[in-house]
């Protein structure tokens, strides 16, 4: 399934990876193809912006009423209404899935309830892209409120309504537990994400590919399942993270700033996230690490408002990260090296010479004391796996841990493989 970068809308989106997804009326033949749909580990489900959809598609209802809801992601909330759909993905047959249509004004005549009562992102215009296809390795949506909606007003559905359209049977599901529940059983046991290598000048958009946009890489359905996705081999190089589903969204690790466990410098969360277009920051529990220089932009629309990171050069950071079970000894230990380069110089080059990707784009992060967001930048030039809880692994010497079972032992926990 290609991953592309470009433009929208006829403006350039930076580090924005895109992906295709078919849509259709159930049961039928009238359909549409949707380009320009965010991919993001980060999240789960389908949402499409009802500005970007041209079919109608039947509403999800709930005693006669039409189910809403609200979606909070960095850059804003969603809100709108659910839809069932037959989707398809990368040439696989179609599966029944509710998509989440944003729509500042459904179902009610005033506001939506708190959160989309504020920084509500409702078009596609406004977001970059026509949608989310959201594939974190949780088999349920991420989404805890729903409402019922009559046209004017909506309210509130109780906790038993609203546990059965979150299940892992129900219709707010991650598209490819969907896939394989109903078609091909293959493929449910996670992804791999291959995204070119980027130069540190960043890479500048070259349509050569045609419509709708630069190839950068690849999403592969299915981590080793059958013969057209086939398990990378890890190097000595290769880092292994555990996904905690506790938290409400993303990878969550423990990392390590310098390379001393003894000190006060660790970061409780930690993202690998392709939805994140630059590597957010935030380092106020880590006095092992001094963080570049900062800066301000103008000219960039909501990048403006950002406090970014404008070192003089280029500057490898290294990361070290951990997972540890146990309280003692780490049960792994990786460093990661990452860059930063400086965010005014790379951003007038996307401006001035079509840059449409770049590695080492990172601002400072204020809402949270002790997080990381690893977004898609650490992606480009290397493997990515991740793996769904009960991910049904043979048990050989390819990682370092008996990990079918360790992953079978515990089901709300994931693994992440990385090149």
């Amino acid at each position: 399934m290609p991953v592309y970068m470009g433009y929208f809308n006829g403006a350039l989106q930076v580090n924005v990876p895109y992906v295709t997804v078919r849509i259709c009326i159930p049961s039928t033949t009238q359909c549409q193809t949707i380009n320009n749909v965010l991919l993001d580990t980060a999240s789960s489900g389908l949402r499409i912006f009802s500005d970007a959809l041209t079919i109608s598609l039947p509403n999800v209802q709930v005693g006669g009423q039409d189910v809403a809801t609200c979606e909070s992601f960095g850059s804003g909330n969603i809100w709108g209404g659910m839809y069932f759909a037959d989707v398809y993905l990368a040439g696989e047959p179609s599966f029944k899935l509710a998509v989440h249509v944003g729509s500042s004004s459904f179902g009610l005549s005033g506001t939506p309830p708190s959160p989309c009562n504020s920084s509500l992102v409702s078009s596609a215009t406004q977001a970059g892209m026509n949608g989310i296809l959201g594939i974190g390795p949780v088999p349920e949506g991420y989404v805890t409120s729903f409402y019922a909606c009559n046209g004017s007003s909506c309210s509130s559905l109780n906790s038993s309504q609203g546990q059965d359209l979150t299940s892992e049977n129900g219709y707010i599901r991650n598209p490819l537990f969907a896939l394989a529940s109903e078609t091909d059983s293959g493929d449910i046991n996670g992804v791999t994400i291959q995204l070119n290598a980027v130069p540190s000048g960043g890479l500048n958009y070259s349509q050569t590919n045609g419509s709708p946009g630069m190839v950068v890489g690849k999403l592969i359905l299915g981590v080793n399942g059958q013969s057209d996705n086939p398990t990378p081999q890890p190097t000595a190089s290769t880092l292994y993270g555990i996904y905690d589903c506790t938290c409400s969204n993303g990878f969550i690790l423990t990392g390590l700033f310098g390379s001393s466990l003894g000190t006060n410098n660790t970061i409780d969360e930690t993202l690998f996230d392709t939805g994140t277009t630059y590597a957010d920051y935030a380092y106020s529990n880590v006095n092992t690490w001094t963080p570049p220089t900062t800066c301000s932009v103008s000219g960039y629309g909501s990048l403006d408002n950002l406090t970014w990171y404008c070192p003089s050069s280029d500057t490898p950071y290294t990361y070290d990260v951990i997972y540890n079970q146990d309280g003692n000894a780490p049960d792994y230990f990786y460093s990661l090296v990452f860059h930063i380069g400086n965010a005014s110089t790379l951003l007038s080059n996307a401006s001035n010479n079509a840059g449409v990707a770049f590695n080492n784009l990172a601002y400072e992060y204020t809402g949270s004391s002790n997080f990381m967001d690893l977004g898609v930048e650490v992606y480009f030039g290397h493997d990515v796996q991740i793996l769904y809880p009960g991910t049904p692994l043979s048990t050989n010497d390819k990682y370092p841990w008996n990990q079918a079972t360790f992953i079978a032992s515990d089901s709300t926990n994931g693994l992440i493989v990385y090149n």
